[in-house]
């Protein structure tokens, strides 16, 4: 009998324990879901700020010149490959030219042949000429050696003129290099057959050096020529002053953008032809501005909010921007100095009370 009120007191006991768990774990959950959601916010102070465009340019020569073939053909030489040094008047590359080499052989050969016919007719002339001057030969004798001299030299000239006819022909499969410079670029290989609109050659000359970039059409018409710029080659530290020295009109219709040309005001190896570099152009300076991270903003029903901390809630509000790439936005009209923006504006909703915490990393200025 003892024994089994104390097995029921044990089982009571151990219902009672199970109880005031259930309602401690159903207590926390409540606490947690009621308790204010913990958010990063930045506070807003005016400073200087920047409206910068960012842009990946390469270096290339001021003067570059593409080398195609006057003659469709099969590569069978090259002489020089990327990197290399090249004079001006220096053979590049040949191209399959056997038909014109052999007919500046055969017009080798014809010329010795009459080189040879005209040196026996001008030894006739000359035997004929002492006999005529003894009365030996006849005037009509003596006229038939002079016109086969001039007969003679005539087909010797001809024969010249057909033999640098022969050779100017071999030369249009020769590949000369234009101007003194550096091989940028050979995209061919011995034995390829090429046409006259195949690119064989790229040749940047030595000295002065430029940067090409492309920027979206829509920003284009806000930068100007005078823009502060600032260059770095890629993967180095190195920053280097620049400035712009064209913009053009023309927009192109595959990307929508604009060419832009860059002059570096530093004189560095680094700024070799062929290599990328980072180009940021400073298009408008401001002393006093605030500014927010892009993230921090979002969209509703078309306007730009962000969340401002206001008696402890997240309080949506209205904004006017600059609307400018970058990581940071410049805020012109809705907030003022001394507020908190959340950070995530996903993290919370509308009204939703919050705990914040300030962020050291994410300032808003």
């Amino acid at each position: 009998m003892e024994r089994d009120i104390m097995d029921f007191d044990r089982s009571k006991i151990i219902r009672a324990a199970i109880v005031i768990v259930l309602i401690i774990g159903a207590a926390s959950i409540y606490i947690r879901a009621t308790a204010p959601q913990t958010v990063k916010v930045a506070i807003l102070t005016e400073g200087p700020a920047e409206q910068s465009l960012s842009v990946v340019g390469r270096v290339r020569p001021l003067n570059l010149v593409q080398i195609q073939s006057e003659r469709a053909g099969a590569v069978v030489e090259l002489l020089y490959d990327e990197g290399d040094q090249v004079s001006k008047g220096a053979l590049l590359a040949r191209v399959r030219a056997e038909q014109e080499r052999a007919a500046i052989a055969v017009t080798a050969a014809q010329i010795k042949s009459l080189e040879a016919q005209l040196s026996l007719a001008v030894k006739k002339q000359q035997r004929l000429e002492t006999l005529f001057a003894q009365g030996w030969v006849t005037r009509a004798a003596m006229d038939e050696a002079d016109a086969a001299v001039a007969a003679g030299r005539a087909s010797l000239e001809a024969g010249q003129a057909s033999a640098r006819q022969a050779v100017a022909a071999a030369r249009e499969y020769d590949i000369l290099a234009p101007m003194t410079g550096t091989i940028l670029s050979r995209p061919i290989d011995a034995g390829q057959v090429v046409s006259t609109a195949t690119i064989l050659f790229e040749i940047g000359s030595d000295g002065p050096i430029e940067i090409r970039a492309e920027i979206d059409e829509y920003y284009a018409d806000a930068v100007p020529l005078a823009a502060d710029v600032i260059i770095s080659p890629s993967g180095s530290d190195q920053r280097f002053k620049g400035r712009i020295t064209e913009i053009s009109p023309r927009i192109d219709s595959s990307t929508g953008g604009r060419l832009m040309r860059f002059a570096s005001e530093t004189d560095d190896a680094s700024l070799r032809p062929g290599r990328s570099v980072n180009v940021t152009i400073v298009v408008k300076k401001y002393d006093n501005i605030l500014s927010v991270p892009r993230t921090s903003l979002f969209k509703n029903r078309g306007q730009n909010q962000l969340y401002i901390v206001g008696s402890g809630k997240a309080v949506p509000r209205n904004v006017t921007l600059v609307d400018w790439p970058g990581s940071n936005v410049i805020i012109t009209d809705g907030v003022k100095a001394g507020e908190r923006v959340i950070l995530d504006p996903l993290s919370v909703q509308a009204d939703e009370e919050v705990d914040v915490v300030v962020s050291k990393s994410d300032k808003a200025s």
